[in-house]
């Protein structure tokens, strides 16, 4: 009993270093494959290779930004027990429009575009934001945009070691029914496989601004030249009451001013919002 106790320690620690081992060599290895486009911390919108093998996309596929951003725009997701929300929010559609235009043009038949963004998602009836991770897969085929969902609205922490806790696009390979469903704004989306995670996404177009046409009487009714409009000073910021706290989401916004304006270093920037984020 002396000596076997020992020796079974040793093979739990072994058997966890080399799974550990294994982990970390794969993220490396699909890290590795991975081209990127475009890279923020560990958000990316790039191309791979197809995870499984089969027909070709319809690539290099040229779709604009406008099209891209309002046919993902449309998506709303909806957790368990949860009523549906935009599965985007606005500053992830001001990423994924550009950078998936250009990750699609540069796309070869066999690359997929895949993609890993967060976004401040509101949560608690509105009153608090928190930063939640969305990953997909993306390919064009039949005139279809094919998305692949892999993490949906999952909570991000700057704690977390990224070689334990990857951002994991979404896969070809079956995958087990998630715990959400998404729809669009005009209703429920076409599933490939019966898959909930896969949808075969119809384009959108972009939103146009278009004139009336003109008639005898609004023709009559407009005036030769319209007056120029007095300029007017740009509206001052509102004061804060003295003594007034600040929210959550105004101290993260001030705390990414001060990054940009390189008024504290990345470390400090990284504790100081870790440190707001524990207090939701």
């Amino acid at each position: 009993m002396k000596t076997r106790l020992p020796r079974m320690l040793l093979g739990l620690v072994g058997g966890v270093l080399l799974a550990g081992m294994s982990l970390g060599g794969a993220v490396s290895v699909a890290a590795a494959e991975r081209r990127p486009v475009w890279e923020k911390q560990d958000q990316f919108v790039a191309l791979e290779k197809q995870d499984v093998s089969g027909a070709p996309n319809e690539h290099p596929a040229r779709l604009s930004s406008q099209v891209l951003r309002r046919t993902l725009g449309a998506l709303q997701v909806r957790l368990e027990g949860d009523q549906s929300v935009p599965l985007f929010t606005e500053g992830e559609l001001d990423v994924l429009g550009p950078e998936l235009q250009k990750a699609l043009e540069l796309a070869t038949p066999d690359d997929d575009v895949t993609f890993a963004v967060v976004g401040l998602h509101p949560t608690l009836l509105g009153f608090v934001k928190k930063p939640l991770l969305t990953t997909g897969r993306i390919f064009f085929r039949q005139e279809k945009l094919n998305l692949i969902l892999g993490q949906v609205h999952e909570l991000v922490r700057e704690s977390d070691d990224r070689r334990l806790h990857p951002f994991v696009p979404g896969s070809r390979k079956p995958a087990p029914r998630p715990g959400w469903r998404v729809t669009t704004k005009g209703g429920e989306l076409a599933q490939v496989d019966n898959r909930s995670d896969w949808l075969a996404l119809a384009l959108l177009p972009a939103e146009q601004v278009t004139s009336p046409p003109e008639t005898a009487t609004n023709r009559e009714a407009k005036p030769a030249l319209a007056p120029a409009a007095p300029v007017q000073a740009a509206p001052k910021r509102e004061e804060r009451p003295a003594g007034q706290a600040r929210t959550l989401e105004e101290r993260l916004i001030l705390l990414n001013d001060l990054k940009q304006k390189g008024l504290i270093t990345e470390e400090e920037y990284r504790a100081k919002r870790l440190r707001i984020l524990d207090e939701l």
